[in-house]
């Protein structure tokens, strides 16, 4: 699924989705809300089944956040939100919380660069100049990181593994 999304493929993602759903009914396992899962119904025009996903994932958010789990201190239940935010229409809150998630993390992985500039649903902020800059903000702390870990490498004479 994660694919056909990533190739902008919705067809065969949602296709995937609704395979996976299936596969988690039949082995009786707990079906978990998914903004990407409610992301690809909604565009399919099934938006009972996208309001399930995207309402119920930002209920696990919250949930989250308000019990302080290490996604929360993290930051990543933030993240989501933001997605989650775009996916309705609400980017004034998008931006709100990608705001949150800097006022906590100054360290990010390489997959959340690459997320803000592939997945669909940041289209409508993108060129946003308050999302720029959230975006570089990021790229600079990843890169400050990356930096610093080289140079501890090289230090301690790891880099040549």
């Amino acid at each position: 699924m994660y694919s056909y999304f990533d190739e902008h493929n919705y067809v065969e993602a949602f296709k995937s989705a609704q395979l996976y759903e299936q596969m988690k009914k039949e082995q009786k396992c707990e079906n978990i809300p998914s903004e990407l899962i409610g992301y690809l119904y909604r565009i399919n025009g099934k938006e009972k089944e996208a309001l399930w996903h995207i309402n119920g994932a930002l209920d696990l958010y919250r949930n989250q956040i308000s019990r302080n789990v290490p996604c929360a201190a993290y930051c990543l239940s933030y993240l989501h939100i933001a997605m989650i935010s775009v996916i309705q229409g609400d980017n004034e809150n998008a931006i709100a919380q990608l705001n949150l998630m800097l006022d906590c993390k100054k360290i990010y992985a390489l997959g959340v660069i690459i997320e803000f500039k592939v997945l669909p649903f940041w289209d409508s902020i993108r060129e946003e100049p308050e999302f720029k800059k959230i975006v570089n903000t990021i790229k600079n702390d990843y890169q400050k990181e990356h930096d610093r870990v080289e140079k501890l490498l090289i230090r301690e004479g790891l880099n040549e593994l």
